[in-house]
């Protein structure tokens, strides 16, 4: 059964809404905020690479308990999180409380109070908050460009007179 952990479905969110956000008409660069989510991305690759531990592969741990190199590995993702979430300010409680709700579930799965699904779970929906907020974030955005678009066209328009 493949077991699936919070951030690496934030990573996953982050980079399917970079797609939002990216989506300027003529600009081949790219947008700070999507370029700190695939920051994010990277550094949570990173944390797998660094700890040897890979959150979408832990067949055969216990539901109670947590996998060599899962601590360090989560807190590798905390710092991850922790930057990411500079790009985002009106959403950086809802980090913090991502982080938080972790860290005492994961205490919890250590001490063998939570298993490891019940926690998962909880990050699912906390996850899911934050997903539609940054979506809601990315629909504003492109409402505010479209907006400014069109002050642009009609400037240009009253312009034209001079002709």
């Amino acid at each position: 059964m493949k077991r699936l952990f919070g951030f690496l479905l934030l990573a996953g969110i982050a980079s399917g809404l970079s797609a939002c956000t990216s989506q300027s008409s003529s600009s081949s660069s790219q947008s700070p905020l999507a370029a700190a989510r695939q920051q994010l991305v990277a550094d949570l690759h990173g944390c797998t690479q660094t700890y040897g531990y890979d959150p979408r592969n832990v067949a055969g741990v216990p539901e109670n308990k947590l996998a060599p190199n899962e601590l360090e590995w989560r807190q590798c993702g905390y710092d991850a999180v922790r930057k990411y979430s500079h790009s985002q300010p009106a959403l950086t409680g809802q980090y913090d409380q991502l982080i938080n709700e972790d860290i005492t579930m994961t205490n919890a799965v250590q001490a063998g109070t939570m298993t490891r699904s019940q926690r998962r779970e909880r990050l699912q929906t906390l996850i899911e908050q934050i997903k539609r907020a940054e979506e809601s974030q990315a629909q504003a955005a492109a409402s505010e460009q479209a907006q400014q678009m069109d002050d642009v066209r009609r400037a240009v328009d009253s312009m034209r007179g001079f002709y």
